[in-house]
Parts: structure tokens; C-alpha cells; sequence
């Protein structure tokens, strides 16, 4: 049999083709089914304890909003109300409580320590689980609670979790580094008053945050709450410029530039 070379022409349409059918697989591949929280949710899990698995879209809505692309709200939700974790008090879990726990979560298990730390700290159960809630808060203040060790050397610890519907947000220093939404003024100086305890406008600190020592001036012994925005901002340590890295006093010259434009 003779073989015939291919035309330039026939190789270029066959390349095409195959090319062709490439594209067409991958876009019909399309994500792998489950890899949403959604998807991962109605239809497999049940939202009771009489094995409901068919959802209402507004409450599948409602656990995996702010996490859409995640398995972790659908991991929360089966591991708390299937999967043993003990609400405490010799009661069952409603639906309701799980979902308001695990409602945009990004980590089923911190969420479910969280819990269980709260429990037996001695929280209430919906105080449990209000504390350890992933949900976007609707205020614009913002609260930090930290534990009191006020020991000047909080810079290198982390805020972890942040609780939703009341603006407050908890955080254990030995806790491992969660995700933490939204915006922060972070700069490439420890923000002690985010860390220390005071309120947070829009991203900005407000007066009556809690400062470490020498963070407000050389002559600050101890931890006393800033008076000012000036305060607050003004020698949050030394890389804003005025001071050497080898000074620990804070920023003189950023804090009378702040006073002076809050004086206008």
C-alpha cells in the first residue's frame, strides 16, 4: 500500500480539530461537582435529625455566604449535628444553632474547638456560639477583646477569629492564625492598638484604645488607653520614620503631625 504524505493544508485542519475538541472538553468539564459549598450541602447533607436532606436555598444560602467556594460550612454543619460534638447541658442541637454556628465558616475544626473551649470555659451554649461565629458583622465599629498579658511583646501575635452579628471580635493568644475578612491598617509596624483592645472605625483606631507600654511615649511606664487618635496612631513604634529601628519609644514627630491636623 502506498503511503501518501499529508497536505500542509489536511495537518493544519486536523490540528484544528483536535484542538478544537480540547477546548470543548475542558470547558464542558467545568469544576468538579462538589467543590462548592452549595454543592456540597443540598442533597447530601440533612439539616435534621430525621435525615432531611433537601434544603431550603435560603438557609444554604445562609451557611456558605462569604465562603461560597469552600467545603468547609457543609464539614462544620455534618460534624456538629451528625458527627458527636456535645452541645452541653444534656440537650440535642436544633438546626438552627449549627447553622448559626457554622455559617461561613473557612475552618470547620477551629470552629468547632472554639466550642468546645467556650463550653467548658463556661459559656452558655448560644453564647458559645455566638463567640465563635465566621459571619460578616453589619456595624461599622469594630471591639477587640484580647486576653491581659500586656507585656510589650504582642506584635507578634495574631487576632484569630472574628465573631458576626455583634461587633465584636475575640482573639486567644495562643491560637494558630485564622483568616481574618475585612480591611485593617496594617503597615509594617506592630499595630498595638488593633491587638490591645479598643475600637476600630472603618479601619482606624479611636481614642480608648489600650496601649502598651512606651507605644505612647518614652515616659509611659505602664499600659494605659490612648486619649487621643493622636495617641492611638502617633508612636505605634518606629517605622514610621522619626526614630531609629534601635528606639522602642515610639514616633514623637508622627504624633504632633496628627495632633496637629486633628486641630486643624
Amino acid at each position: 500500500m502506498e503511503l501518501v504524505a499529508d497536505s500542509p493544508t489536511r495537518c493544519l485542519k486536523t490540528a484544528l480539530s483536535a484542538l478544537t475538541l480540547g477546548i470543548l472538553f475542558f470547558v464542558g468539564a467545568g469544576p468538579a461537582r462538589g467543590s462548592t459549598c452549595s454543592e456540597r450541602v443540598q442533597g447530601r447533607i440533612a439539616w435534621d435529625d430525621r435525615g432531611s436532606t433537601r434544603w431550603s436555598p435560603a438557609n444554604v444560602e445562609r451557611l456558605c455566604a462569604g465562603a461560597e467556594d469552600s467545603a468547609e460550612p457543609a464539614l462544620c454543619f455534618q460534624q456538629v449535628m451528625h458527627g458527636g460534638v456535645d452541645p452541653g447541658g444534656g440537650g440535642r442541637w436544633t438546626w438552627q444553632e449549627v447553622l448559626s454556628l457554622c455559617a461561613g465558616t473557612l475552618d470547620h475544626r477551629a470552629t468547632v474547638r472554639c466550642f468546645e473551649e467556650r463550653r467548658r470555659g463556661g459559656l452558655a451554649r448560644a453564647q458559645a456560639v455566638e463567640s465563635c461565629r465566621w459571619d460578616q458583622g453589619s456595624g461599622s465599629g469594630l471591639t477587640v477583646l484580647i486576653q491581659p498579658k500586656l507585656d510589650g511583646k504582642l506584635a507578634r501575635e495574631v487576632l484569630t477569629r472574628k465573631a458576626g452579628g455583634s461587633p465584636v471580635f475575640e482573639a486567644d493568644l495562643n491560637d494558630g492564625p485564622q483568616s481574618l475578612r475585612g480591611f485593617v491598617d496594617l503597615h509594617t509596624h506592630p499595630m498595638n492598638h488593633l491587638a490591645f483592645g479598643g475600637k476600630l472605625f472603618h479601619g482606624g483606631p479611636d481614642a480608648g484604645v489600650l496601649m502598651p507600654a512606651k507605644m505612647i511615649g518614652c515616659g509611659q511606664s505602664e499600659p494605659r488607653r490612648a486619649r487621643t487618635v493622636a495617641e492611638a496612631l502617633g508612636t505605634d513604634n518606629a517605622t514610621h520614620g522619626a526614630w531609629g529601628l534601635d528606639n522602642d519609644c515610639g514616633n514623637e514627630l508622627r504624633r504632633q503631625v496628627v495632633t496637629q491636623m486633628e486641630e486643624g
